[in-house]
């Protein structure tokens, strides 16, 4: 039995005592475009960092992002079930609204307090990352969805301080907040038999400008190995739990 397995029955049998089942929550996520997004919008365009969002973008904006948000709304039960088979913690704080900016071509931004999606790639089909023809835009923009909630997930329960993230405390935090999410990815993705997902993550993370994410993927699918990390956000959740619950039986 190797150390994936076993972290997962000793996790499973010790923290299924301590979590109950409605802290399992899933997200629930509802998206828009707003006075929040169109000023985001509004400033990076002033600062030249992307194009202007015009009335064009926007028709077309309105009626493509339907398909997108039904994409997401078919895949996310099945995605969040993997992760919770394994990890049975939920979202702290369930709902979620994702605010839609138009001026980028591709990204996000997670965390417990904010949550951005730029999509213009997705809405003008020429923008499209090459590396990213092997799949459709519908399951390039369900995982760009669910690595941004990912990201709040991780923001909710990790603190950087797994015995993993210390033995590479020198990366970039980049890097680090990147590990455990990138092996999320990956082990939900072989769960659901999602081989095209994988090539997908394996050809977008080792060729995106940012170094800091072919850093983290080559942690997680070269040098430690995804299971490996899985067992290491085991430990340290299980241990997290323990800890809270004796602090509450003292009080």
């Amino acid at each position: 039995m190797n150390l994936y397995i076993k972290s997962i029955v000793f996790f499973g049998c010790s923290l299924s005592l301590l979590i109950h089942a409605k802290n399992a929550e899933y997200p629930q996520v509802s998206f828009c475009y707003d006075w929040r997004g169109k000023s985001i919008d509004l400033a990076l365009y002033w600062l030249g960092k992307c194009h202007k969002v015009d009335r064009e973008l926007q028709r077309a904006f309105a009626q493509a992002f339907p398909a997108l948000i039904t994409a997401w709304q078919d895949q996310e039960q099945f995605l969040f079930d993997e992760l919770f088979a394994v990890v049975p913690v939920g979202f702290t704080q369930p709902k979620r609204t994702a605010v839609i900016c138009l001026s980028a071509p591709y990204g996000g931004y997670g965390s417990k307090h904010f949550f951005f999606l730029f999509v213009r790639s997705f809405i003008e089909q020429e923008l499209q990352m090459p590396w990213a023809s092997s799949i459709s835009r519908e399951d390039a923009f369900v995982d760009l969805v669910f690595h941004e909630l990912l990201h709040v997930w991780i923001d909710e329960h990790i603190n950087g301080k797994s015995a993993l993230l210390l033995k590479y405390v020198d990366e970039t935090s980049e890097v680090r907040e990147h590990i455990h999410l990138m092996a999320i990815q990956k082990m939900v993705y072989l769960r659901l038999n999602r081989l095209d997902m994988i090539e997908y993550l394996d050809n977008s993370y080792r060729n995106m400008t940012c170094t800091d994410y072919a850093r983290a993927w080559e942690i997680v699918d070269d040098i430690e190995g995804y299971d490996v990390v899985i067992a290491d956000l085991l430990r340290y959740l299980k241990n997290k739990y323990i800890q809270r619950k004796k602090v509450r039986e003292v009080l």
